[in-house]
């Protein structure tokens, strides 16, 4: 029997699951082993903050791995109405990390 549980990703940044730019963010983790939206991380970086926000280890860019098998969606216009969609990735088939 095969159970289908889902593990949400938080980004340690804006502390959501989702992205305004769903289409173009990815999340990313650090060599410390912290995850972020990469679209909240980087302008972070280029502003000075070149420490990750967790646990102030140096940040190198070049050193970031993208994660593929997980998936951030785009956050709701109208959160009245819509439920929050989460970033998840199924147990079976585990995240993915590239260089």
């Amino acid at each position: 029997m095969t159970m289908s549980s889902k593990e949400e990703f938080f980004c340690s940044l804006c502390l959501d699951v989702t992205s305004e730019n769903s289409k173009d963010d990815y999340f990313v983790s650090t060599e410390c082993g912290h995850l972020f939206h990469y679209e909240c991380l980087v302008p972070a970086y280029n502003n000075g903050y070149r420490t990750c926000p967790i646990c102030r280890d140096q940040l190198k860019l070049d050193k970031l791995r993208k994660l593929f098998g997980i998936q951030v969606k785009r956050t709701p216009k109208r959160s009245n109405t819509a439920q929050s969609q989460t970033a998840t990735t199924s147990k079976d088939s585990s995240a993915a990390v590239v260089k």
